[in-house]
């Protein structure tokens, strides 16, 4: 509401006293005078919607419809189809979750909003609601940009001068540019800071400044949040449910085919099917078919890697011995179809977009997004890097016990179940490949959501780091920039991404924007790039030496890929891990502590701690 597009009573006044006789004093006086007026005239004494309005109203009211529109353009997916529309609802109703404004989504038109688009607010709100978010930093780094409402209004100004505004995540723009006031964790800067999307914090947000997202199927209402890319990914999470159950397999998207009546002991994840599961042969792999983790290229991926695209055909591919987790990863991966094909369907606009500047074949970051959720699914199901289930205290039973004689033993009871049973207190056994590709399976829907924000992330901050590189061309610092690009050649392309581990992919992004602090950081200091680059090279030197020595399974693989290849089974799908992971980990967590000091590390790492965790392998 805007009181100043009204005129004011004197106005209203002079309507009035212009058209009542002078003669008229009392009420009894108007009620005679008014029964013969309107019957002559019956709208004599309506005030025009002009009287009513200020002066300045018009060019005020298209300001207001400006600022506060009644409506967000949802853009068509297609040139077949029309644009949509989410209505915003404004209120003023302070102490409610509903104070502020509100965008009311149908339902078929969900998978066309951009969470990045709104995360503009309105353009009414939207120097309130930076300034906000600049206030909601950590008091260390929020002190640089004081007086917030002046700097927000400085930066919108900036951004709408070279027309960015409302590109990209307003967040993600917002961090970039008080990175870049605050000196970007250059090492001139008395007090270097870097500002990360992760330090705004939006429970501090006033309650009217946060949107607020309202699902609806015609006039009813099925979700709201303030999280525009949960309520997503929980209806992508029920969509595939649904389609699970339309198949005849809960649980698990796309996969039709005949589903098992029990769980059986000694057999892992879902119940495999009653007579079908049978038909492969799972004592075809057994101990002497583990052939170690060598399915990846030096570049970073996979050699001979099917897709869902590009899968075994027909019974053959069914029944076909595995041996290591990732000719598991392959297997799953393979049979995968609807769930790729799910995730294509439910990209959005600007995800459609960020996938194809990064790509030069059809779904290659796509297949490397499942490849990444199928290892950390395997690896939650136990499964080691020799394609065999690892449990406390015994081997778990496979093979042919867990299609024969599964019901009459346990797969903790050892020996008694497989002829492979009892190999030590960490015990290893062959599993069940059928069921074990269709338990695996049935985690990937909600697996692949958290990690397609994660690579989206990455991906942005790709372009970045790629535009960043392309700036700074001066010839002093081509063999640092030569180093960057050898890094992001590593970790940045599909074959890397591929290769990675779940938490080195939800870590990614972060590993970038050090990479971005770094190049824009040594442009005004070059020697002091080349000594922090040496000293990272004596750093991933002791970890080459030692990987050449103790895994030389791992000394063809490229950075990625070692990361995904050395995975514990049971490792929790974030943070460092333990083993080898934590070391190769702690290894990329080095580069963020030398090259951007500004921004936070996943635990305490130096040079000195990854050569004592070295040495304890």
């Amino acid at each position: 509401r805007d009181r100043r597009v009204l005129a004011g009573e004197d106005d209203l006044y002079a309507f009035y006293d212009a058209r009542v006789p002078e003669d008229v004093l009392t009420a009894s006086d108007f009620t005679g005078w008014w029964r013969k007026q309107s019957r002559t005239d019956p709208s004599y004494l309506d005030v025009p919607l002009e009287t009513l309005l200020a002066e300045d109203a018009a060019d005020r009211t298209a300001d207001l419809a400006r600022d506060y529109p009644t409506h967000w353009v949802l853009p068509a997916r297609s040139d077949e189809e029309k644009d949509a529309r989410a209505e915003l609802r404004y209120a003023f109703d302070p102490g409610t979750a509903g104070d502020g404004v509100t965008a009311e989504i149908q339902l078929r038109d969900l998978d066309r909003a951009d969470p990045h688009a709104f995360s503009w607010q309105v353009p009414g709100l939207r120097v309130e609601y930076v300034s906000a978010l600049i206030r909601s930093l950590p008091k260390a780094k929020r002190t640089y940009f004081v007086p917030a409402p002046d700097v927000a209004r400085d930066i919108l100004g900036q951004l709408r001068a070279a027309g960015e505004e409302g590109l990209g995540s307003l967040p993600e723009v917002l961090a970039a540019e008080l990175t870049a006031r605050g000196g970007g964790g250059r090492l001139e800067d008395r007090n270097p800071i870097t500002v990360t999307p992760a330090d705004f914090d939006l429970s501090r947000v006033p309650v009217p400044l946060r949107m607020r997202f309202r699902l609806m199927r015609g006039r009813r209402v099925l979700a709201e949040d303030t999280d525009l890319a949960q309520i997503q990914a929980d209806q992508r999470r029920r969509a595939a449910a649904r389609s699970a159950q339309k198949s005849g397999q809960p649980g698990q998207p796309g996969q039709s085919g005949q589903v098992g009546q029990s769980r059986q002991p000694g057999q892992v994840g879902q119940a495999g099917r009653a007579g079908q599961a049978g038909q492969a042969d799972p004592g075809a792999a057994t101990a002497s078919n583990v052939r170690g983790a060598g399915a990846h290229s030096t570049a970073g991926g996979r050699a001979g890697v099917q897709g869902p695209g590009r899968s075994r055909s027909g019974r053959a591919a069914a029944e076909a011995p595995v041996a290591t987790r990732e000719e598991l990863v392959d297997r799953v991966v393979a049979e995968a179809g609807p769930v790729l094909a799910y995730l294509k369907e439910h990209l959005t606009t600007q995800e459609k977009l960020v996938l194809a500047g990064h790509q030069t074949t059809s779904d290659a970051l796509l297949d490397a997004l499942l490849r990444v959720a199928v290892r950390g699914e395997l690896a939650d199901r136990l499964v080691g890097a020799d394609g065999r289930l690892v449990t406390n205290g015994a081997t778990q039973a496979g093979g042919a016990a867990a299609s024969g004689a599964a019901g009459q033993s346990t797969a903790r009871q050892g020996s008694a179940g497989s002829g492979t049973a009892g190999q030590g207190a960490s015990g290893a056994g062959v599993p069940e490949v059928a069921t074990l590709v269709r338990a695996a399976q049935a985690g990937l829907a909600q697996r692949t959501d958290a990690l397609l924000q994660a690579l989206m992330r990455a991906l942005t901050a790709l372009t970045a780091l790629d535009r960043a590189v392309s700036q700074a061309s001066s010839l002093v610092i081509l063999a640092n920039l030569a180093d960057v690009k050898e890094w992001r050649e590593q970790m940045g392309t599909p074959d890397a991404i591929a290769g990675l581990s779940e938490a080195a992919l939800l870590r990614l992004p972060v590993w970038i924007e050090a990479a971005i602090a770094r190049v824009r950081a040594m442009v005004d200091q070059p020697p002091r790039d080349r000594q922090l680059m040496d000293r990272m090279r004596a750093a991933e030197a002791g970890v080459e030496k030692k990987v050449q020595s103790a895994r030389p399974d791992l000394a063809a693989l490229g950075r990625a890929a070692r990361l995904g290849a050395v995975v514990e089974a049971g490792e929790p799908g974030r943070g460092p891990g333990t083993g080898w992971h934590a070391v190769l980990f702690h290894q990329e967590e080095l580069r963020v502590s030398l090259y951007a000091p500004g921004i936070s590390t996943v635990g305490r790492v130096s040079e000195q701690r990854l050569a004592k965790a070295l040495t304890a392998l």
